[in-house]
């Protein structure tokens, strides 16, 4: 299909929270991610073919798409987990495949979906200082701005009142509102997230996305409602079979013929009565 090629993201006010590297004087670096002909294949399957994609520093830009996409091997590239096949990523203008591994660390942050379970026993202060280990050596104990850094991230997400307990305690969102401060205390340019509201009510569906948006970070989000999608992002990428088939604003994306296309299911897309953004809604098979 053709794609909705070269539209410029509209520009949404982030008030709120600030990133922990904007208090204090001190500024996050405006890291900006572009990928170029991405290409990567598990043996003889072409996961990710020739895939282009840019975040502008600041920006929040949504990858969408049925399941099987590419949507999250295309974050694994991004963040290093994964080692394409082919063409670029760069982050801030510098290749990422030159970086070293500590490098890349702080300059992009991921929030998985779920934390590993070696995080559970740990209290969420020890989960999220984790997360700084970018900026000191392996040996070193935890230094004053270690923990001024902690401290502070934990304040930014709402979370400074759970520092004492155990991660494998918490609900889901207060563990996400704890993945995202670790993030944060890398101190990166850019946030990789991978369905961030995955298992997650409503409100904290809510909650999380909004946090998300006004860190003042790039961010590039892996998510499946297309309704929150198009509610918290700036621009949309659509994938399907590993190529990118949209991209542009949520408006210009979400049409009920790309939906037909891509996802095969019949829906109408209107505007939403109170954020006047797209709102889909489906119609029921039979």
């Amino acid at each position: 299909m053709n794609g909705v090629r070269g539209v410029a993201g509209a520009g949404r006010d982030g008030a709120g929270l600030a990133p922990p590297g904007g208090r204090d004087g001190a500024v996050a670096p405006a890291v900006g991610l572009e990928v170029a002909g991405l290409r990567y294949a598990a043996g003889e399957r072409v996961l990710l073919d020739g895939v282009d994609l840019r975040v502008s520093a600041g920006e929040t830009v949504g990858l969408v798409g049925p399941n099987g996409s590419g949507k999250t091997t295309l974050l694994r590239c991004v963040y290093g987990a994964l080692r394409p096949a082919g063409g670029r990523v760069l982050l801030g203008g510098e290749e990422t495949a030159g970086l070293s591994v500590r490098e890349r660390a702080r300059r992009v942050a991921v929030v998985p979906q779920d934390a590993g379970g070696e995080a559970f026993g740990l209290t969420v202060r020890e989960v999220v200082a984790m997360g700084r280990f970018p900026h000191r050596r392996f040996w070193e104990q935890d230094r004053a701005e270690d923990v001024r850094r902690v401290e502070r991230a934990l304040r930014t997400v709402g979370a400074d009142g759970l520092a004492g307990r155990r991660f494998g305690e918490l609900s889901g969102g207060e563990r996400q509102r704890v993945l995202v401060a670790r993030a944060l205390v890398q101190e990166p340019g850019l946030l990789a997230l991978d369905e961030p509201t995955n298992h997650l009510d409503v409100r904290f569906q809510l909650e999380i996305l909004g946090l998300v948006r006004a860190l003042g970070t790039s961010n590039l989000l892996v998510l499946h409602d297309l309704n929150l999608a198009a509610a918290f992002c700036d621009r949309l990428y659509v994938l399907d079979a590993g190529r990118v088939v949209a991209d542009g604003v949520p408006g210009a994306v979400l049409t009920e013929e790309l939906l037909a296309e891509v996802y095969r299911v019949r829906a109408r897309v209107g505007v939403h009565p109170v954020t006047g953004v797209p709102n889909v809604m489906y119609v029921p098979f039979g």
